[in-house]
């Protein structure tokens, strides 16, 4: 019986233990998760609609995160519909090719469908130089075929400065927290009555 009750005050500073590994490994993962982002714009629900035009049978609205691309790895999601009817056309064939301003191309790659959003073609392009980008989004479906061009700008990542704030009184919660902890852990090996028991 003396023994448990001597384990019980190390158990609450093992759970503080834990406690604050925990709030260390959600820093930790935060922080990575920051610094680790591979730069590849996600369809949203903040997406920004960047080209809107139509040629032959089609209307295409092309989105993506942002008005301006940022260079690396940019997501569009391209919308197609029937020009007479704006009823949303999700059999088509649909790929993307873009020119960079030096000269370099990429593509033209075929889009994909997500699951949770059918409708929307969606398409990862590796974007490697800053400046103007020409685009070229083909159509092929039941209504024909259709070549769409419009520029883009591509800029270098900004910074996201409320994403370091965040961090930064992340880190600055964590620190009064994993020192109460050790000094609670320290205590707790020094104190006599603890390793005996308080019986």
């Amino acid at each position: 019986m003396q023994s448990l009750q001597c384990c019980r005050p190390l158990a609450r500073n093992l759970r503080a233990a834990d406690v604050l590994l925990l709030l260390g490994g959600l820093a930790l993962a935060f922080l990575l998760w920051l610094l680790a982002s591979p730069g590849v714009q996600a369809n949203g629900a903040t997406v920004t609609e960047v080209y809107r035009g139509q040629e032959g049978a089609y209307q295409v609205v092309v989105r993506a995160i942002a008005p301006r691309l940022v260079r690396g790895n940019a997501h569009l999601s391209i919308i197609v519909q029937e020009a007479a009817s704006q009823r949303l056309v999700s059999d088509a064939v649909v790929s993307v090719l873009a020119q960079g301003p030096d000269g370099a191309t990429t593509g033209p790659v075929e889009t994909y469908h997500e699951i949770a959003t059918p409708l929307y073609y969606d398409v990862n392009l590796p974007l490697g130089a800053l400046g103007l980008w020409r685009f070229t989004v083909s159509v092929v479906g039941l209504q024909g075929e259709a070549e769409l061009r419009f520029p883009l700008e591509v800029e270098d990542p900004v910074v996201s400065w409320g994403a370091v704030g965040g961090l930064l009184a992340l880190v600055l919660l964590a620190l009064p927290l994993a020192v109460v902890g050790l000094r609670a852990m320290r205590r707790g090996k020094k104190d006599p009555a603890l390793l005996k028991g308080r019986g």
